[in-house]
């Protein structure tokens, strides 16, 4: 039985191989978590969350780190919560 939280080995194979669309799920895979790291009072900050992306793509390209993009969540939610962008962390 397959869990449908996670994203399918072969798409984050093909997404490291670089195809655009195995990209592109990876991102819809995230894109919730995206949206709320950069939430302050029920504003998204736009900068932060292109960011995100960004690193999120970065991180895509570089898989030599084991649970570098749960890594990246992690610090992204500290530096926010630093910062004063939201008052819980996830």
């Amino acid at each position: 039985m397959r869990n449908k939280k996670l994203i399918p080995f072969e798409t984050i194979e093909k997404a490291v191989a670089g195809e655009p669309e195995a990209i592109d799920a990876v991102l819809r895979h995230y894109t919730t978590r995206i949206q709320y790291l950069p939430t302050y009072r029920g504003h998204i900050n736009n900068d932060i969350q292109d960011r995100l992306k960004a690193q999120l793509i970065k991180a895509i390209g570089q898989p030599s780190e084991r649970n570098r993009i749960d890594r990246l969540c992690s610090q992204a939610s500290m530096k926010c919560y630093a910062v004063g962008c939201n008052s819980r962390l996830i």
